[in-house]
């Protein structure tokens, strides 16, 4: 691990409450939107360089539906995580060590992140998967 560990600003064409989710699980600063307005990019870095968080808030139905794809004992995490808390402080919270944390992390990320998992959310009518308007080709 790295002692000061670099910020992170994610800037996507579709930030949908996955990625939210997954940004806050694993430490991003921000989230931004491509379509967003202009200074937004430059607001988010600015605030990571001090510290400060600018990422969406996830609705409790959107983090009850991310939730599903977690096993039990790592929902406590996502909630955690997605209310801002660092890994330090659920990992004190929860009275984990560092390694029983980054396993519980990267099994998170990987929930949030598998595809095949995304794709049969979006072929069931989920309102939570976010899907880009592919348009006529």
């Amino acid at each position: 691990m790295l002692e000061h560990a670099p910020k992170v600003v994610i800037y996507s064409a579709f930030p949908g409450p996955a990625l939210v989710a997954a940004s806050c699980v694993a430490g991003a600063c921000a989230v931004v939107a491509k379509h967003g307005l202009a200074h937004e990019l430059p607001d988010a870095i600015r605030a990571a360089r001090t510290g400060r968080r600018t990422v969406p808030r996830l609705s409790r139905t959107e983090l009850s539906a991310l939730a599903e794809r977690l096993q039990p004992e790592d929902r406590s995490l996502l909630a955690m995580f997605s209310r801002g808390m660092s890994a330090d402080q659920v990992a004190e919270t929860l009275s984990i060590d560092e390694a029983e944390m980054h396993v519980r992390r990267r099994r998170i990320l990987h929930a949030l992140t598998d595809r095949s998992h995304s794709a049969l959310s979006a072929m069931k009518g989920s309102a939570l998967h976010y899907s880009p308007n592919r348009g006529a080709g």
